[in-house]
């Protein structure tokens, strides 16, 4: 059904979500600095008064822009239909933001058929924001960018990310100690959607996360692949917004991680 929004929807698409995305970080970078109202989801999995206050925002402009189309957001959840559809993460990277690490972000996708079509990720302390349109390439502040070609794991920055499983975090770790020290060096973001971003633009080469949602990867995933990434779940397969796990980044790299992974203990 992408054939149901054409080129000029899309790029309006991308234009209104950069916007929005630009206007909640300024939200977000003005709210750091002062006190937060904290409450637990889970271990490790907080929501700050700033994730519902930006989230409440980008729901009812969106919808005032694009009337009909559905909404999905980490904080007040919502249907992940066929149609065309938003999906949100006000704030990636919440335990970051409230221990006062300026490395977090705020991410909308569109999706159709729940496929990617729009990807926008800004990360408001660096003033850095990622964009993409499917067919139209990505960019980092207006500038193309392309994912690593690394084609040996020896050379490669991998990022990592535990997310809020304890069993899953331990497989992450036993991952890394298998792989050290045939990788360059690890990396731990503390948010999935800039890990995904990072290695679109080649800054990390390989990406691996093993607990993801919809709001993590919506976005992410657009902007991977018109940079020319690979992005696999963990069997192989076409990474998907609906799945749990994503290895994603220089394509002949990404090939040689996931024969590495066959095999181990990678379900809880």
């Amino acid at each position: 059904m992408t054939e149901a929004l054409d080129r000029g929807e899309l790029e309006r698409a991308a234009t209104i979500a950069r916007a929005l995305a630009l206007e909640a970080g300024r939200r977000a970078r003005a709210a750091f600095a002062r006190p937060k109202r904290v409450a637990v989801k889970g271990r490790g999995n907080l929501v700050t008064d700033t994730d519902r206050a930006i989230e409440e925002y980008l729901r009812a402009e969106l919808a005032a822009a694009f009337p009909g189309y559905g909404l999905l957001g980490e904080e007040d959840g919502g249907e992940l239909g066929d149609g065309p559809t938003w999906v949100v993460d006000p704030l990636d990277g919440t335990r970051n933001f409230t221990a006062g690490i300026p490395f977090f972000a705020v991410s909308i996708g569109l999706v159709v058929d729940h496929g990617p079509v729009v990807g926008v990720v800004h990360a408001p302390m660096q003033d850095e924001t990622w964009q993409a349109v499917r067919g139209a390439g990505a960019s980092l502040n207006g500038d193309p960018v392309r994912a690593s070609t690394a084609d040996r794991l020896d050379t490669c920055i991998v990022g990592v990310d535990l997310g809020y499983s304890p069993v899953r975090a331990g497989f992450m770790l036993d991952l890394a100690t298998a792989l050290w020290p045939d990788v360059q060096a690890f990396r731990i973001p503390g948010s999935a959607c800039l890990g995904l971003v990072y290695a679109a633009c080649g800054r990390y080469d390989l990406f691996v996360h093993h607990l993801l949602y919809p709001w993590d990867l919506a976005a992410g995933l657009c902007i991977l692949q018109e940079a020319g990434a690979t992005a696999w779940d963990r069997d192989g397969n076409r990474a998907t917004i609906t799945g749990e796990s994503v290895i994603a980044g220089a394509p002949r790299a990404a090939a040689r991680l996931l024969e590495r992974v066959r095999g181990l203990p990678w379900r809880d």
